[in-house]
C-alpha cells in the first residue's frame, strides 16, 4: 500500500509528486521515486482579455487617466510614458489641457497566462469654452470714462483668464462699442 501526493499550488510551475508507503511489503522491498507535476501557461479566462480605455474630454479641473480593464489575480500592470523604454507601476493622472494626446503604453504580465500583453491608451484634455462679455456702460458728455468691466462665464474653481476691455474712441454724444479681448 502506498500514497501519492503533490505539493500544493495552482500557478505556472513545477511541483514535486511524492510517493510514500511501507518499504517492506511481504515478498517485496519497495522503493519510492518521486515525480514532477507541471502546470503550463494557459489562455486568459474568456471575457477577461485585457483592454485599455482612453480618456478624451474637455477640461473640468478633475484628474483623468486611462483605464486598464479585465485584470485578474496575479496580473502585474506597468506603464510607460516614453514609448516602452522605461516601465513603472504608477499610473499618472492628468488635470490640465494636454498640448497633444498623452500616449501611455500598458504592459500586463501574469506567468499563468504566457506572454505579456502590451496595449496603448491616450489621455486628451481639450480647452473648456469660456466667454468674456463686456458690460454695457456710459458717461455724461465731458466726464471721464468709467472703468470698463466684463463678466466671465465658464471658468472652474478659482481659475481666471486674462483679458482687456476697451471702447471705440470718441467723446461726442453717441454709442461706442465696448470690446473685451484676450490679453
Amino acid at each position: 500500500e502506498y500514497t501519492v501526493t503533490r505539493e500544493a499550488g495552482e500557478n505556472v510551475g513545477e511541483y514535486p509528486i511524492t510517493a510514500a508507503g511501507a518499504a517492506n511489503q511481504g515478498n517485496y522491498e519497495v522503493s519510492y521515486v518521486g515525480g514532477a507535476f507541471t502546470i503550463t501557461a494557459g489562455a486568459r479566462p474568456e471575457g477577461k482579455e485585457i483592454t485599455v480605455t482612453s480618456y478624451s474630454g474637455v477640461y473640468d479641473a478633475e484628474e483623468h487617466s486611462i483605464l486598464v480593464n479585465n485584470t485578474v489575480a496575479g496580473d502585474t500592470v506597468e506603464y510607460s510614458y516614453d514609448g516602452g523604454e522605461g516601465w513603472e507601476d504608477e499610473l499618472r493622472t492628468y488635470t490640465d489641457v494636454t498640448a497633444e494626446p498623452v500616449e501611455i503604453k500598458v504592459r500586463v504580465t501574469n506567468a499563468n497566462y504566457g506572454e505579456p500583453v502590451e496595449l496603448t491608451g491616450t489621455v486628451t484634455i481639450t480647452p473648456k469654452a469660456v466667454t468674456v462679455t463686456a458690460n454695457d456702460n456710459g458717461k455724461t458728455y465731458g466726464a471721464d470714462d468709467p472703468v470698463l468691466t466684463a463678466t466671465v462665464t465658464g471658468t472652474l474653481n478659482e481659475d481666471t483668464v486674462e483679458y482687456t476691455v476697451t471702447r471705440e474712441a470718441g467723446e461726442n454724444v453717441g454709442e461706442y462699442p465696448i470690446t473685451a479681448a484676450g490679453a
